[in-house]
Order: C-alpha cells, then sequence, then structure tokens
C-alpha cells in the first residue's frame, strides 16, 4: 500500500486530506519540518503533501522551494504535491522555482485530492516501468 505524509498547519484541510485518503493508502500526518524529515527517512513515502503556507517555512530564512529542492536532491522518487491559497498559487505555479510535482489550490473537494494522488501515483509508475 502506498504511504503518503502530510504537513500541513491548516487542521480543516489536515483532516480532509486524511480523511480522503486514509481508505486507500497509509496516511500520515507531520507536525513540523523536523518530524516530517524524520518520517521520510524512516517509512520512505510515495507522496508528501506540503502546506505552502505552513508557519515554519518562514521562520529562520527557510522557504517551500527550498524544503522542496533539499527533497528533491535527497529523495528523487519522491512526489511532492504543494497546498496553496489561491492568493499565494501564482507565485507557485512556476515549477522550476516552485519544484513540486503539482500545485492544489485551496479549496478542493475530495475528487480533485484523489485525482492528484493517482496521476502522481500512476507517474512514477510508468517512471519505473520504462
Amino acid at each position: 500500500m502506498n504511504r503518503i505524509i502530510i504537513l500541513n498547519g491548516e487542521l480543516e484541510t489536515q483532516m480532509q486530506l486524511y480523511l480522503s485518503l486514509c481508505d486507500n493508502y497509509r496516511v500520515e500526518i507531520a507536525e513540523d519540518e523536523a518530524q516530517l524529515m524524520r518520517m521520510i527517512r524512516r517509512k520512505k513515502p510515495e507522496l508528501i503533501f506540503l502546506d505552502a503556507d505552513f508557519s515554519g517555512f518562514s521562520v529562520a530564512g527557510k522557504s517551500l522551494p527550498k524544503m522542496i529542492l533539499k527533497l528533491k536532491k535527497k529523495y528523487q522518487e519522491l512526489k511532492i504535491i504543494t497546498i496553496s491559497n489561491a492568493e499565494s498559487a501564482l507565485s507557485l505555479r512556476n515549477k522550476e522555482t516552485n519544484g513540486s510535482d503539482r500545485i492544489l489550490i485551496r479549496p478542493f473537494d475530495e475528487d480533485a485530492i484523489q485525482q492528484s494522488v493517482t496521476q502522481q501515483f500512476r507517474q512514477n509508475q510508468v517512471a519505473v516501468n520504462s
């Protein structure tokens, strides 16, 4: 069963993601960046959701693009979906600066979540079989 980790500072979105995915995937929730990194090392997820507005990214010069770059460099197979509000989504649209595999804009429904995850796992499967 595919494993997904969620790092999201907004409880409502976090629970929406969890409830949408928990029947078909192993879903775990990280509370901060340090726990996320430990969970990635130990659990080896195929996909993570990162909240672009997570408060931990605005502390000590950290940023979402830096975090994604760090993750992609260390874990090349890891798929990353960035969660964003409509206001900040425009700045994230540039994949070269953002680096995530997909951007999911709030508000979203269960179908959008499922479609995003399915698409990322399908791309991963194609890459492995090539």
